[in-house]
């Protein structure tokens, strides 16, 4: 069969979860030996260093195509002279995989659509207005244009169900995985503390990762942080690791506000090679985001056997199951409280490291990749019988 991947996900220099989602999962498909793959991507800007990138997939045999149009420039143009995606990139594949939420206009053969999460919906004012309008312009079309939806977890598929009125047979759950190579307790301890010294960490600290934006609750977790702070001076200091997304100012005001500078350490964006070793070494692992598809952070700090402390809303609770202890992530003292706890009790820390490493078994690319599989052949075999 002939698959298409829509890999322009691939080419984020800071990936965050649909970009990993989409090279964990493209990783898998290049070794189906089944298909006939081929990556389509788009644009000119840092042509070169893009390119770099999809180079390494081009040396194992797989067919790469590039168009100059880019996309926001495609999607401009849908609206009065729409140009066919097919048309652009060719191949005339049976089944095209889009990673990140569109499925564009005139794409030949079946179309799957990984739709993450409905924060645009449920949180709303936790998003961009430019990616709010584009969701809420190109969703419903989406949903008609694609023949599977494919989202990362139970409670996603229910709210993509509510919000956007699709037929449950249309929505699929293929969850997010663990690369537990990569994400593992067996670093050494001098891993740990080269990871940490890079970015001037000292030996004992609380650690969050992901994008600085609304919707990840940060300050909340630096009002929560403080309120352990003013309690007790030798408190672990926070660490708070990711890129800057959007209204992101008011999370480093809070830290001055709360007159905790001394205690917070922020990161930026982590290389990627440092992220296992930070989140072996800490603590604790602190994640009280509003809401979330799936949370991939969680699993990945209980894969480095670390204590996740995350949130009781969205899939969480389902992605933690009774490893991780929830919060709600509207209550300040709720957070300080379990942060404390988890600081000062050995026996605690080391069930919820056990019960950690169990439940990330639960969750790995390689099951993932299998469902993924299944799928795109059977959307081939259904597309050979209508033909």
């Amino acid at each position: 069969m002939k698959l298409a991947v829509d890999a322009q996900p691939l080419l984020d220099a800071e990936k965050t979860g649909v970009s990993w989602y989409t090279k964990m999962m493209t990783q898998y498909i290049c070794a189906d030996q089944s298909v006939q793959l081929q990556l389509n991507y788009a644009g000119y800007r840092q042509y070169w260093k893009r390119k770099k990138i999809v180079d390494c997939y081009r040396e194992r045999g797989i067919k790469v195509r590039h168009s100059w149009l880019p996309i926001r420039a495609r999607r401009k143009l849908e609206g009065f002279y729409p140009i066919p995606y097919s048309f652009i990139f060719g191949g005339n594949p049976d089944v095209t995989i889009f990673f990140n939420f569109e499925v564009p206009y005139g794409v030949k053969g079946k179309k799957i659509v990984v739709v993450h999460d409905m924060t645009y919906k449920v949180f709303p004012e936790t998003v961009s207005e430019e990616t709010k309008s584009w969701l809420n312009k190109i969703m419903e079309r989406t949903c008609e244009r694609a023949d599977m939806i494919v989202t990362v977890s139970d409670y996603s598929k229910k709210e993509i169900i509510k919000y956007l009125n699709v037929n449950p047979q249309k929505v699929q759950v293929i969850p997010c995985g663990v690369d537990l190579e990569r994400y593992t307790e067996r670093y050494a301890e001098n891993d740990v503390i080269r990871a940490r010294q890079a970015y001037h960490i000292p030996e004992k600290y609380l650690l969050y990762i992901g994008t600085l934006e609304p919707r990840k609750n940060i300050e909340r977790l630096i009002d929560a942080y403080a309120q352990l702070v003013k309690k007790e001076t030798k408190t672990p200091v926070l660490v708070i690791g990711g890129k800057k997304g959007w209204m992101y100012e008011k999370i480093f005001s809070r830290v001055k506000e709360q007159g905790i500078e001394a205690y917070v350490i922020f990161t930026g964006y982590l290389a990627d090679e440092d992220v296992p070793q930070l989140m072996k070494g800490a603590i604790a692992f602190v994640f009280p985001s509003l809401y979330e598809g799936f949370g991939m952070p969680a699993l990945e700090a209980m894969a480095c056997g670390t204590p996740v402390i995350t949130s009781n809303a969205a899939s969480l609770p389902e992605v933690v199951g009774q490893a991780g202890l929830l919060v709600d992530p509207y209550n300040v003292a709720e957070i300080a409280e379990a942060m404390e706890r988890v600081i000062k009790d050995d026996i605690m820390r080391n069930t919820m490291r056990s019960r950690g490493l169990i439940q990330v078994q639960n969750y790995t690319w390689k099951n993932s990749a299998e469902k993924m599989k299944k799928l795109y052949h059977q959307m081939a075999g259904a597309a050979m019988e209508e033909g």
